[in-house]
C-alpha cells in the first residue's frame, strides 16, 4: 500500500493540477483528475516530484500567470523539465477521460475555419515562445 501523501502536498499538488488543467482546457478538474495526477506523479517521477524543487516550479508557484510561457520556454530551452513532463502527464489524463473526449476529439468546422485556426495557433505559438524563453530563463536564475 503506497504511503500516505502530507496535507500540505496534497492541496499543493491540487492547486497545480488546477492551474495546469485550467491551462490545457480551460477548466478545474474534478477531485477524481487531482488523485490521478498526484498518483501519476509518484509512479513516473517519484515521491520527490510532487514537491519539486526545480526552479522554474518554485517561480510557477509564486507566478501562476507564468504557465504558459515557462512551457513554451522549456520546449525550446529543457524538454526535460519536470513541469514540462508534469503538463504532459496532466494532458494525458485529461484526454483518455470520457469526459472530455469531446474536446480533444471535435470535428473541425471546415478547410477554411481549421486554416484560420492553424494560423491563429501559430502566432500564438511562437509570441509565447519568444515571451517564454527569457521567462524561463529568469525561473530558472531566480532560485
Amino acid at each position: 500500500m503506497p504511503e500516505p501523501v502530507k496535507p500540505a502536498t496534497i492541496s499543493e499538488g491540487d492547486a497545480e493540477c488546477s492551474l495546469i488543467s485550467r491551462y490545457l482546457i480551460g477548466v478545474d478538474p474534478p477531485q477524481e483528475f487531482k488523485d490521478r495526477y498526484r498518483a501519476g506523479q509518484r509512479a513516473l517521477f517519484g515521491e520527490e516530484s510532487l514537491e519539486s524543487a526545480e526552479p522554474e516550479a518554485e517561480f510557477l508557484r509564486a507566478h501562476r500567470w507564468a504557465l504558459p510561457y515557462l512551457d513554451a520556454g522549456a520546449v525550446v530551452l529543457n524538454r526535460e523539465s519536470i513541469l514540462r513532463k508534469k503538463i504532459i502527464l496532466m494532458t494525458a489524463i485529461l484526454e483518455a477521460s470520457p469526459a472530455y473526449a469531446e474536446f480533444f476529439l471535435h470535428a473541425p468546422e471546415g478547410p477554411l475555419k481549421a486554416w484560420c485556426g492553424l494560423v491563429w495557433q501559430s502566432v500564438r505559438s511562437i509570441v509565447k515562445m519568444i515571451i517564454g524563453v527569457p521567462v524561463f530563463l529568469v525561473a530558472r536564475r531566480s532560485r
